[in-house]
């Protein structure tokens, strides 16, 4: 069972990431979905994005248990924020091709993003970095994926779309590194709230989420 990392990271805080190794049919053996789960892992066409987001879910029932919780299934709100059956914390969960993750916090909102490191993220630079953002990570592609997994915790823990990852989301400059941390702010309707996020490289990709 490829659980590559689980880390309390407080008393209310827990995350988790899942190493894609499994097949399908090995990965359904140990999720065993319900009924709803089944469905909407019938919604998902492509094999490859069904064991993706197995794994998500194996990482979210690994950091329920910590947290002493049976996993019960999720439902989606309004805005499509994952949330969990019969329990009150707050989760974020993301996959990739390799590998999935999830995070739960007892008391506040949580987002988390895994990336792979690739080139042609810099196709995508001008829709997500503003010009400072563009400057500092100009020559640096894996800096160029720490600014957008932190751009999209910032996005999943708002959780509630319309806005954008360019113009409302500021990662404050911070140095190149393999593991670190920096902050990040919201600006939403006049109002600027500061986030602290921690990233990590994991072969060759990165994942990062608020403190």
């Amino acid at each position: 069972m490829p659980l590559q990392k689980i880390e309390r990271l407080n008393k209310d805080r827990v995350w988790a990431l899942w190493k894609i190794e499994e097949s399908l049919e090995q990965l359904m053996e140990l999720f065993k979905p319900d009924s709803y789960d089944k469905e909407r892992l019938a919604a998902i066409h492509h094999p490859e994005k069904r064991r993706e987001w197995l794994a998500s879910r194996l990482a979210l029932k690994e950091v329920l248990n910590q947290m002493g919780e049976n996993y019960a299934g999720t439902y989606d709100d309004e805005y499509g924020k994952p949330h969990p059956k019969n329990c009150p914390f707050h989760i974020s969960i993301s996959h990739t091709r390799n590998y999935g993750a999830a995070i739960l916090c007892k008391n506040a909102p949580v987002g988390i993003d895994v990336e792979p490191l690739s080139e042609k993220l810099r196709t995508i630079a001008p829709r997500v970095l503003n010009s400072s953002e563009l400057i500092n990570s100009l020559e640096q592609t894996s800096l160029f994926c720490v600014y957008w997994c932190v751009k999209e915790v910032i996005y999943k823990l708002y959780g509630k779309r319309k806005i954008s990852l360019r113009d409302n989301i500021h990662v404050h400059p911070f140095k190149g590194a393999e593991k670190g941390e920096c902050k990040a702010e919201l600006k939403l309707d006049g109002a600027k709230t500061v986030y602290e996020v921690r990233y990590l490289k994991v072969d060759n990709h990165f994942i990062a989420f608020n403190l």
